[in-house]
């Protein structure tokens, strides 16, 4: 198209070449910058600012995650891995589809990124009064294990200058380095201050056998002067080696000390010798006529711990819990358990303290260490009452097996509650019991069937524990973790209902079970095993190490 000039001539049209140009080059930049976009949403990945993480990311939402919110997103969050860390999501809905940003505000990984990496630099971090940042850098030092084991010196002398809180440091340095710290904690505890020489014993334990270049030491410090020293190498001489060294002996002696605190950490640290402490019972029993209600706990404790040896102590242990001292019953209780069907005598009793909610959970499980005579009573309990107390008592039903086997009718009727979860715990006691519940498979294999998935999950769990069949379990696992493999997202809800695990580590446990069979959950575990959650991981590990056998 042609135009005409001021002085009449017919010109071209100018073809405008510079707009084109810049058309094209913004066009070329959205569709770059949609482009970056669609890749870091993909891809999201950590922007540091302070001790602050940001990320952006694309979501497609499940039904019901953020159904009650507009266009603009916001939520909030503590942990999951400590009480230092808080998050928000701030987001951007269209449809099912959320554009987030992700701010999480973690002042340990901010201290984390920026401590030294020497052994020597990490010394001087917690030397410093910083709390938080002596935390981490003894995480730091733990971490280099052998490596860091010439700091354990510099550790014992903060320690016996008052700096409690490198005491945990010492004790997981001490188990980390292994071997690498025993010649430094012999010296401190041949040469140290009476708290050095304490903390030292405790480590060395804390090492375990590949400690025993320690034992001498420690049966020398059997004779130290400190009491607390020789209460600390006592325990930690039982743990490197399990012979008598004259422990027994020296905490019998310190049972009737003046310090409290030494008297009762011997009786206590004597029930870790089991039937070897047997020379302690009747001086525990002398004891028992005077102790205050507290000591008195920590008798039957022991006396319960040490075994066949101390059962002249049940008539005694039975008049316990008439006690007016919580802990007292409790510990009570738990002795009395461990005599098991020799404790019978306490049944009345207990399943008078099962009417009592503090009671409840230690009675049961006394209860069901004492055979057919506290059947009848522990039945009763569990269909009067609540969904909590029924999951304590089916716990007792699973611990003892086959010898349950009495309640597997009512069980049986359990099975048929509306309630998914009353169903669930039978399900699972069903489970535990094993063979003898075998005429609960139909019931179950219907159970695998309904809508709710926790209940699916357990009985299925259930048919694998009673009758291995394999046919009918690995679906309902494969179709749990297919189901969270495509909505992992922490927020879409709760994995798990009431008091059983997350659904996702069952049907872990489940597929690792199942063995090679179960090959085709391997990428949904690939997915778990990137969870930040430890328990998730190690499951997640456990079933793809053994599914690829």
């Amino acid at each position: 198209m042609n135009h005409t000039n001021k002085t009449g001539q017919i010109q071209p049209e100018s073809r405008r070449p510079g707009r084109r140009r810049w058309v094209c080059l913004a066009a070329a930049a959205v569709l770059l910058a949609l482009v970056t976009l669609l890749v870091v949403l993909s891809r999201p990945s950590g922007l540091y600012a302070g001790s602050r993480t940001f990320s952006l990311s694309l979501q497609k939402l499940p039904p019901g995650l953020f159904d009650e919110d507009g266009i603009l997103v916001h939520d909030g969050w503590d942990g999951p891995t400590g009480d230092f860390t808080h998050g928000q999501i701030y987001g951007l809905k269209f449809g099912r589809l959320l554009i987030r940003l992700d701010s999480i505000e973690d002042p340990l990984a901010a201290i984390r990124r920026n401590l030294p990496k020497s052994v020597p630099g990490l010394l001087r971090v917690i030397s410093s009064k910083d709390s938080l940042a002596k935390r981490c850098a003894g995480e730091a030092l733990v971490k280099n294990g052998p490596a860091a084991a010439g700091a354990m010196p510099a550790l014992l002398t903060l320690y016996e200058q008052g700096d409690g809180e490198v005491e945990w440091i010492i004790l997981e340095l001490a188990k980390s380095a292994g071997q690498s710290a025993v010649d430094s904690l012999c010296h401190e505890l041949g040469s140290g201050k009476a708290n050095g020489r304490r903390k030292a014993a405790e480590a060395l334990g804390e090492i375990g056998p590949a400690a025993s270049a320690g034992i001498p030491f420690l049966t020398k410090a059997l004779r130290d002067t400190a009491a607390p020293v020789v209460l600390s190498s006592a325990v930690s001489l039982r743990k490197i080696e399990t012979r008598d060294h004259g422990e027994v002996e020296a905490l019998i002696a310190l049972m009737t000390s003046k310090d409290q605190e030494v008297s009762c950490g011997s009786i206590w640290a004597l029930g870790a010798f089991g039937n070897d402490a047997a020379a302690a019972v009747p001086p525990l029993l002398v004891l028992l006529n005077t102790a205050d209600p507290q000591t008195a706990a920590l008798i039957a404790r022991t006396l319960g711990l040490i075994g066949p040896a101390a059962q002249r102590a049940i008539p005694r242990i039975i008049a316990l819990l008439d006690s007016d001292n919580p802990l007292t019953v409790q510990f009570s209780e738990e002795a009395l358990g461990r005599f098991g069907t020799n404790a019978a005598a306490a049944i009345p009793k207990l399943l008078q303290h099962s009417q009592t909610s503090g009671h409840f959970v230690t009675a049961v499980a006394a209860l069901s260490a004492m055979g057919g005579d506290a059947m009848p009573g522990l039945l009763a309990l569990y269909v009067d009452g609540t969904n909590h107390q029924r999951l304590w008592i089916a716990q007792g039903f699973m611990k003892q097996g086959a010898k349950a086997a009495a309640a597997v009718p009512m069980l049986l009727n359990e099975l048929q509650a509306e309630q998914a979860h009353r169903a669930a715990i039978a399900a699972q006691a069903l489970g535990g019991i094993g063979a003898p519940a075998g005429a609960a498979i139909p019931r179950l294999i219907e159970l695998t069937r309904q809508d709710d998935p926790q209940l699916r999950l357990i009985a299925a769990e259930a048919i694998w524990r009673i009758a291995r069949q394999t046919n009918v379990v690995l679906p309902v696992a494969l179709r749990e973790l297919r189901e969270w493999a495509a909505n992992s997202n922490a927020l879409a809800g709760q994995s798990s209902q009431g008091f059983f695990l997350p659904r996702e580590e069952t049907a872990a446990e489940l597929v690792s079970e199942i063995g090679p069979a179960a090959r085709e959950a391997a990428p949904f575990l690939q997915k778990l095993s990137q969870s930040s959650y430890d328990t998730r991981k190690a499951a997640a590990a456990k079933a793809l190490a053994r599914i690829r056998r």
